[in-house]
């Protein structure tokens, strides 16, 4: 019995060594909005305000519908709900609390104020759930999954599929099947804006190449490859697409054979180690995700 016993005080101290160590190597990410402007046909960015600033991690922004609010994925206790930051009152809270986690929130087109998110469900499954403003969640594709991340083109949604390699699936609303249109693919899926298409990314030759695609799959495209080291970026309109280094930002016109433009930092503010970006709906406000130097 007592050789048990001690067998199981070890036990538990090496669980919780590996807890620790998990909490500590998780990355610590915050979120900071610029505007962005231009001049002379150069972008700039202004106007720095802090969307989240605290030992959490703070990640993939989203703009709702009328620009004053920024939707975010805060963990909290190994556990992340979704988050709102309000541009008028300069505060951040929790949007709905479960006891599940979600993250990737994404406005669903032509709803009334419906977000989608992926949800991790009891078993760990993860899969495309919406909720309504009452907090109220609704499973969308029953049998797809496992969902990592998403995007909406009208009722169309592509994802990016967890498997070996990674899988680019795209649905319809109202239909539980999916179809698989590519492999091998980044997490970063955008719907293209004023068109019919997605884009996405495809590793090759050690960096990641942007590709569009129509909702069908009928069409698909190699556009160019991203800036070393990132696999994210944003579409400014539907000629121009925003990426980063890890370090600056650049933007580039698709076609524009001369390649990225930096886009200049005219404030104090230094950011490093980009990640995930948004623009508001009307491109006068980025959302970048930065990691704090621990």
């Amino acid at each position: 019995m007592k050789l048990n016993r001690y067998l199981f005080l070890v036990i538990a101290m090496l669980l919780s060594l590996v807890s620790k160590a998990q909490n500590q190597a998780l990355p610590n990410f915050d979120i900071v909005m610029f505007k962005l402007e231009q001049n002379k046909g150069e972008y700039y960015l202004a106007q720095p305000q802090i969307v989240t600033n605290r030992p959490d991690y703070d990640n993939q922004p989203a703009f709702s519908a009328d620009d004053k609010t920024i939707y975010f994925t805060h963990m909290e206790n190994n556990k992340t709900d979704i988050w709102q930051w309000s541009l008028d009152s300069k505060q951040a809270k929790v949007l709905h609390e479960t006891s599940l986690s979600e993250y990737s929130a994404t406005l669903i087109p032509d709803t009334n104020n419906e977000i989608s998110v992926i949800r991790v469900e009891e078993d760990q499954t993860q899969r495309l759930w919406k909720f309504n403003q009452k907090g109220e969640f609704t499973v969308i594709f029953e049998d797809v999954k496992p969902v990592g991340y998403h995007a909406w083109n009208d009722d169309n949604v592509a994802m990016f599929i967890l498997a070996e390699p990674n899988e680019l699936h795209i649905a319809k609303a109202g239909q539980n099947t999916s179809t698989k249109l590519d492999q091998n693919i980044g997490r970063c899926i955008q719907r293209i804006p004023d068109s019919n298409q997605f884009s996405y990314t495809v590793i090759e030759n050690e960096r990641h190449m942007l590709k569009s695609i129509t909702m069908d799959g009928a069409t698909k495209k190699s556009l160019f490859s991203l800036p070393s080291d990132t696999q994210d970026y944003v579409w400014l309109n539907n000629n121009q697409v925003i990426s980063s280094d890890g370090n600056k930002l650049y933007i580039r016109d698709i076609n524009d054979k001369s390649g990225w433009k930096k886009i200049k930092n005219s404030t104090n503010f230094k950011i490093s180690k980009i990640s995930r970006l948004a623009i508001s709906n009307n491109k006068t406000m980025l959302a970048v995700v930065v990691e704090k130097q621990r």
